[in-house]
């Protein structure tokens, strides 16, 4: 995973090619800390690009030197494992 300062730059890159009035939402996030390390887990799509698109995040941080740092990142998207078929839309 890239430090601060790299993570920082990969986002200005990216961000450039979202319209200005793009936003985030998030649902169903749960947070887990024991000690040093906690994991967060929930749902996160873009709004207003046009893709609805529900995405499940995990982030996994880890305590130091008293600041929290990510140390692993994955996106996944949730499917229907009756249909192996992508599911659009959060309950």
């Amino acid at each position: 995973m890239p430090n601060g300062d790299a993570w920082r730059r990969v986002w200005e890159t990216s961000l450039a090619h979202f319209p200005a009035s793009f936003g985030a939402e998030t649902r169903n996030m749960v947070v887990t800390v024991s000690g040093s390390l906690a994991v967060a887990h929930y749902l996160m799509r873009f709004t207003r690009l046009g893709n609805q698109s529900w995405l499940r995040q995990t982030v996994a941080f880890r305590k130091e030197q008293g600041s929290w740092k990510i140390f692993h990142e994955h996106s996944s998207m949730p499917f229907d494992p009756e249909t192996s078929k992508v599911v659009f839309e959060s309950d």
